[in-house]
C-alpha cells in the first residue's frame, strides 16, 4: 500500500495553508495531516471504525460499498417536507456498482492532473436532505489552480447556505470563517483529500477539526465521475455528470440518513 512520507505530508499542506487559516475549526497543519493520514489507513487497512451508527465496530470496504452503493441506487429522500421522491439514480441517471466503489478503495487512485477537479467545477443549486428536513445548499466550486510548480491541484469551494454560516456564528459570532472549503490532489499521490467548514462546534486538543478533514477515493461509472469521501465520523458517494447544458451532482451518506442532489452552471 502507499502511504506518503511525513516530509511529503508536510510539503502538501504548505499549498493548502493560506486556504486554511481561517477555515472553521481547523485544527493546524500538523494534526490535519494526521488526520488525514488516520483516515487513509484505515481504508487501505480494510479496517474502516469510527463510523457513525456503527459504533466500535469496523467495516470492510465491501461492507462501506454496499451501504453507499444501495443508497445511491435505491435510497429515497425521506423528507416530509418535501415531494422529492428520487433517487441520486434517478436524478443522476448513472447507476453504480459495487465492484466499481470497492476497487476504488483497494486500488485506490487520485486525479494526477487538473482535469479531475475541473469536473466538478461550477455554481451549484440543490438541496440537503437530511433527518426529514431539506436544506438548501447552494455553492461555488471553483475552477483549480495549481501550487507548488504544478505538484498540486487545488479547488477552492465556497459556500452560500444559510444553515453553514448560522452553524459557523454559533462557533465563533463571525461569517468569514465559514465561508470557504477547498479539494486538493497531488500527483503521484493515490487519494485526494481536503478541508470542509462544518463543524457545529470547535472542540480543543485531539478532537479538535476531526469532522472537516475527508479522503477521497476516485472512480468513474459509466459517464459519470465519482469520489468515495471518508472522514473519521461519516462516508459519502458522490458523482458528477455532464449534461447538454449543465451537469448533476448527487451525494449520499453511509447512514441512508443524507442525501444530496445539485444542478451546476458553468
Amino acid at each position: 500500500m502507499h502511504f506518503i512520507s511525513v516530509v511529503s505530508a508536510v510539503l502538501i499542506l504548505l499549498g493548502v495553508y493560506t486556504q486554511t487559516i481561517n477555515a472553521d475549526c481547523y485544527p493546524g497543519d500538523a494534526q490535519f495531516t494526521a488526520i488525514v493520514q488516520e483516515v487513509y489507513k484505515k481504508v487501505t487497512s480494510d479496517r474502516i471504525s469510527g463510523l457513525r451508527g456503527y459504533g466500535s465496530l469496523e467495516l470492510t470496504r465491501t461492507q462501506l460499498c454496499s451501504l453507499l452503493v444501495r443508497n445511491h441506487n435505491s435510497g429515497l429522500i425521506q423528507s416530509q417536507t418535501s415531494s422529492q421522491t428520487r433517487t441520486n439514480y434517478n436524478f443522476l441517471g448513472e447507476s453504480i456498482s459495487l465492484g466499481a466503489c470497492v476497487n476504488a478503495l483497494v486500488y485506490t487512485n487520485g486525479y494526477d492532473t487538473d482535469e479531475g477537479w475541473r469536473r466538478w467545477a461550477g455554481t451549484l443549486s440543490g438541496t440537503w436532505w437530511s433527518n426529514d428536513e431539506a436544506i438548501s445548499d447552494g455553492a461555488k466550486w471553483y475552477q483549480p489552480y495549481w501550487k507548488d510548480g504544478q505538484t498540486y491541484a487545488v479547488q477552492k469551494v465556497e459556500f452560500y447556505s444559510q444553515w453553514r454560516k448560522d452553524n459557523c456564528k454559533f462557533v465563533d459570532q463571525t461569517d468569514a470563517t465559514c465561508l470557504f472549503g477547498w479539494n486538493q490532489s497531488g500527483r503521484g499521490i493515490q487519494y485526494v483529500w481536503g478541508w470542509d467548514p462544518k463543524d457545529n462546534s470547535c472542540p480543543y486538543g485531539s478532537s479538535r477539526g476531526r469532522t472537516g478533514a475527508h479522503v477521497g477515493f476516485t472512480f468513474t461509472e459509466g459517464s459519470a465521475s465519482c469520489i468515495v469521501w471518508v472522514t473519521t465520523e461519516e462516508a459519502f458517494l458522490e458523482c458528477v455528470k455532464n449534461f447538454q447544458s449543465h451537469k448533476r451532482r448527487t451525494s449520499c451518506n453511509h447512514e441512508n440518513s443524507g442525501y444530496g442532489q445539485w444542478y451546476i452552471n458553468q
